[in-house]
Formats: C-alpha cells, sequence, structure tokens
C-alpha cells in the first residue's frame, strides 16, 4: 500500500506498525451497538472502512463485541477502493446485495462518507447526527 503511493519503509517498520495495529485496543463508543441494532431492523447491515491492514476491520468489531451483527464487512484492502469512490460504496452494495441507492451510510467523515451520494445513497453522518440519534435519523431515510 505504501509502494503504491511513492512512500518507502523498510520492512521491518511496516511490520512493527501492522503488528501495533493489531494490539491497539478497541472500545466501542457508546450508543454503537443501539444504532447497529436499528438499522438491522430496516435490513441487511455492512460495514465499510478505508482499512488497508487485512483482518484488521474484523479483528475491531470482534474486539467491539459486534462482529456478528454485520452482514458483510468490505475494506478498501479487500475490494481495492476507498471511500470516497464510487466503486467502494458500490462493492457494498453487491455484498448485500442491494440497489447502492437504497443504501443509508453512517460515518463519521463528511468527505469520505459523504460519497454515497454518488451511487445514490444517503449519508448520515455523525458530525451532524450524535450516535445516540441514529435510530431516529434511520427512520428519516
Amino acid at each position: 500500500a505504501l509502494e503504491s503511493r511513492g512512500v518507502e519503509a523498510p520492512s521491518d517498520t511496516v511490520r512493527a506498525a501492522t503488528l501495533a495495529a493489531f494490539e491497539t485496543p478497541v472500545q466501542r463508543r457508546p450508543g454503537a451497538a443501539a444504532a447497529v441494532e436499528a438499522a438491522a431492523e430496516r435490513g441487511p447491515v455492512a460495514v465499510l472502512s478505508n482499512c488497508s491492514i487485512p483482518g484488521l476491520a474484523e479483528r475491531a468489531l470482534s474486539q467491539a463485541g459486534l462482529a456478528d451483527r454485520f452482514d458483510a464487512v468490505v475494506t478498501s484492502v479487500g475490494c481495492g477502493w476507498r471511500k470516497p469512490h464510487a466503486n467502494a460504496f458500490q462493492a457494498v452494495a453487491d455484498a448485500l446485495d442491494a440497489p447502492p441507492e437504497t443504501l443509508v451510510h453512517i460515518g463519521d467523515d463528511p468527505e469520505a462518507d459523504g460519497g454515497i451520494t454518488a451511487v445514490g445513497g444517503r449519508a448520515v453522518l455523525l458530525t451532524e447526527t450524535p450516535l445516540q440519534a441514529v435510530p431516529a435519523a434511520l427512520d428519516d431515510a
């Protein structure tokens, strides 16, 4: 991943950074489980992460106690695209076997997560909507 961006780093540095990422403790934000449950009541639920380390997103979900609550986990390393590119959101639609315009993407980065609009979906941005208010925001979707 670094090489593709013209960054040269010694392999031992890359290995150490990767191991550190797997050793970093994960904390679930208050309201996260309720938001995921509310989404699941409305249809299939996926994670779209710009993670570039294979298995890291799944590990974080497991440590947060949320791994079994998702129908799909799509990562940039897995699909080859990063948010906000439309192809990343299309990969989620494909994984859920859902039309992309039916997707509601919840995220905390207006630029990256707002990319959902490129495929006709809707963004619920945590910069504007507190996590605890996500269930109500989904009702407005």
